[in-house]
């Protein structure tokens, strides 16, 4: 049974192993094309995820091949640290933007989303020119605000328009 176990420890590591080598490739490949903002903003955290999943697995696939419970015994705090880690960031973004879940407006299909729904370290950063610049720089590289044009402009009358179902981005 241990060594069905094993391998099959030995097996989800390689793949996890795997999918780090495509996070990482993935992470060069926005270094080094031509990057808009939103991009740049991701190419650290993808190589750093990348390498820092390898290195797990990697110590995962070395403490089972060796039965080395010094390895796995690395690889066990590593993943709680991982866990703690995703734990903390879900915590601190349900914090931040708890009430800003919009609120009804009699007559239309879409909420309205104000500023002060949400935490007050959130508008500081949205109030921010240099980050508001960066926001800003990723809504025009997508296009939102040129296809919102295109599907709402030609609204005949304010009433109908107010029926529309938006996207919040697209009320603000």
């Amino acid at each position: 049974m241990a060594r069905c176990c094993n391998s099959l420890f030995v097996v989800l590591n390689v793949v996890t192993f795997l999918l780090s080598v495509f996070i990482v490739w993935f992470g060069v490949l926005l270094i080094t094309t031509e990057a808009t903002e939103c991009d740049k903003f991701l190419q650290k955290p993808v190589l750093l995820l990348g390498f820092f999943i390898m290195i797990i697995s990697l110590i995962g696939i070395r403490g089972a091949c060796c039965h080395s419970s010094g390895y796995l015994w690395s690889y066990l705090v590593l993943l709680m640290l991982i866990i703690v880690g995703v734990i903390s960031l879900t915590v601190f973004t349900l914090a931040v933007t708890n009430r800003g879940s919009g609120q009804k407006s009699p007559g239309k299909a879409y909420k309205e989303y104000r500023m002060d729904d949400y935490s007050s370290w959130l508008r500081k950063r949205m109030n921010d020119e240099e980050n508001w610049r960066k926001i800003k720089s990723c809504f025009v590289a997508t296009n939102i605000c040129s296809d919102f044009e295109r599907r709402h402009v030609n609204a005949a009358a304010a009433d109908k328009f107010s029926r529309e179902r938006l996207s919040s981005v697209e009320v603000q």
